[in-house]
């Protein structure tokens, strides 16, 4: 009988579960038969693997290594069994995983996801927090697609172009001090409102639009893009950010937005996906869907 491609192989079990045991119900081996396919491993590698080591188990700098690589390994197989010529979603029953930034995943949540649900109602979503350092890891950790500023691209991959951003400002519908507009003077003179990050909400910024950025007064910060609607409301801060993000917060909040008080370049955001999702007819539809909701941004 062939291998279920959808079974964790035991070099898997072995260097992710907690314990030989554990490794053993994962791929429906004994304990012992364990025993034996962990000596082996160690017979192939000329390394211990996995050590216990006062009652915990550790994984040796080899195993660690081995593990991103098998994990990888494993999910290309299962996608290629996964890997859908045609693709109905009026019918289909697929799970999409997406990973992106915070003020993105506001973008998908709020303009992607209601249509696609609507059109596909067996399919289901799940968006994955991304980190400015994890774009090649985010593949590894499940990833089907990468939603993300064109600087933090993984090299080698194709990209799609979703988008552009470009910093903008945001203040409450009756601030005190400007009117339609906001000039360098006045920028340095707010209060601000910031999310916790370096670099700030463009990387490409430099010159004088980096200086005055950095100048600011921040009055109060956050962890959160989500959170500065709420934070400028009824207050005389200002917050700086993605215009598009700010547009959409406008657009249901007493708040307006204004240019950034210098010009600035904007910055492509684009999808991204691992290679064996090319030629996949499902991950295209999903592509699609991404692209017809960001479009107008461009």
């Amino acid at each position: 009988m062939p291998a279920d491609p959808f079974k964790p192989p035991f070099h898997h079990a072995i260097l992710n579960a907690r314990s030989l045991t554990e490794a053993g119900r994962w791929v429906g081996l004994s304990q012992p038969a364990m025993s034996v396919a962990l000596r082996k491993l160690r017979d192939q590698f000329g390394d211990e693997l996995v050590a216990d080591v006062g009652g915990e188990r550790r994984l040796t700098p080899l195993a660690q290594a081995l593990r991103p690589r098998v994990r990888r390994l494993l999910r290309d197989v299962g996608d290629t069994f996964r890997l859908q010529i045609d693709f109905d979603p009026a019918v289909a029953v697929r799970t999409f995983t997406i990973a992106a930034p915070e003020q993105l995943e506001i973008m998908l949540l709020g303009r992607v996801i209601p249509d696609l649900l609507r059109a596909a109602p067996g399919v289901s979503v799940t968006v994955l927090p991304f980190t400015r350092s994890s774009s090649a890891n985010a593949f590894e950790t499940g990833a089907d697609m990468l939603v993300i500023p064109q600087r933090f691209a993984v090299e080698g991959l194709q990209s799609r172009v979703l988008m552009t951003e470009r910093p903008s400002c945001m203040v409450w519908d009756d601030h005190p001090g400007f009117g339609d507009e906001i000039t360098p003077e006045h920028y340095l003179e707010a209060r601000h409102v910031a999310v916790f990050e370096r670099p700030g909400p463009n990387a490409q910024l430099d010159g004088p639009s980096r200086d005055l950025l950095d100048a600011r007064k921040i009055a109060v910060r956050t962890s959160l893009h989500g959170a500065l609607p709420n934070l400028v409301l009824g207050t005389d801060l200002v917050a700086t950010a993605s215009s598009w993000l700010l547009q959409h917060f406008a657009s249901m909040m007493p708040l307006k937005v204004l240019s950034f008080p210098i010009a600035t370049s904007p910055e492509p955001i684009i999808a991204q996906w691992p290679p064996h999702l090319d030629h996949d007819a499902a991950h295209a539809w999903l592509l699609e869907q991404v692209v017809r909701a960001t479009c107008e941004f461009l």
